[in-house]
């Protein structure tokens, strides 16, 4: 169903009764990569589950500028005020977490317990490749300028090839804007401001947001536990389902 916040159409499923619990996507997906999670909630009738679709993705309308972490984050606190639940548990994955570290940190009073699955928010050490790319990307745009239109439409393609992240690439043009600003901020300052209780899974051989991160964010977490799915990647939550959702619904139920 369709909510609008602010004059922003926003889509967004519901199911089950009980205490609610809010399903963020990651990014490139939708709320559809979440369903398996509501299915598993839903169908212990302990819990309202909702999933929504972030601005650009999926049913819901796009950002109308690049947006940041903090836009996202008021995005779902506006739902929260529509939809009059006051304190959430809320259920991330990847980019998700982004928004959820926010939250957490900013309205402790809004959010009850977190899962964070292959979270997103630690942003990388920049190596002397990293900086190469950059380089060579800001002269290639010099060189590009210089050349006919048509001539440099086919090379910057393939240099977005080369270069470029596969999320960036697969990017809607109006995207990638806000993608540079979301992969650019590093929240790991905020983990510490965050006491609500944390379960942090992750996939053993996790390539998008590495074990190291999880590890990392569990050192600074005041209130953290780290679960770990063997032989598992960035999916580990679909992967892993029946092992994924024993060990959430243990976590949930804690008082």
């Amino acid at each position: 169903m369709f909510i609008n916040l602010d004059g922003q159409k926003i889509y967004y499923e519901t199911a089950g009764a009980g205490r609610p619990v809010l399903l963020l996507h990651g990014w490139g997906t939708d709320s559809q990569s979440m369903r398996p999670i509501l299915d598993c909630l839903k169908n212990t009738q302990q819990y309202q589950v909702y999933a929504l679709d972030f601005p650009g993705f999926g049913f819901s309308d796009p950002p109308p500028t690049a947006w940041q972490v903090s836009d996202f984050g008021a995005v779902v606190l506006k739902l929260l005020d529509k939809l009059n639940l006051a304190k959430v548990d809320l259920v991330a994955h990847s980019f998700g977490g982004r928004v959820t570290i926010k939250l957490a940190a900013e309205y402790p009073e809004r959010v009850r317990r977190v899962v964070l699955i292959g979270s997103a928010g630690i942003r990388p050490e920049r190596t002397a490749s990293y900086y190469l790319k950059v380089y060579f990307a800001k002269a290639s745009r010099v060189i590009l300028g210089l050349l006919p239109e048509s001539v440099g439409r086919v090379i910057k393609t393939k240099l977005l090839d080369k270069l470029g992240s596969k999320d960036y690439q697969q990017a809607t043009a109006e995207m990638r804007g806000t993608f540079v600003k979301v992969v650019n901020e590093d929240l790991r300052h905020l983990l510490p401001t965050i006491h609500a209780p944390v379960l942090l899974v992750w996939g053993e051989l996790d390539t998008e947001t590495p074990l190291r991160d999880a590890l990392l964010m569990k050192q600074l977490l005041p209130n953290a536990r780290l679960e770990v799915l063997p032989k598992a990647g960035h999916y580990c939550y679909l992967e892993d389902l029946a092992i994924f959702s024993k060990i959430l619904l243990s976590f949930l139920d804690e008082k």
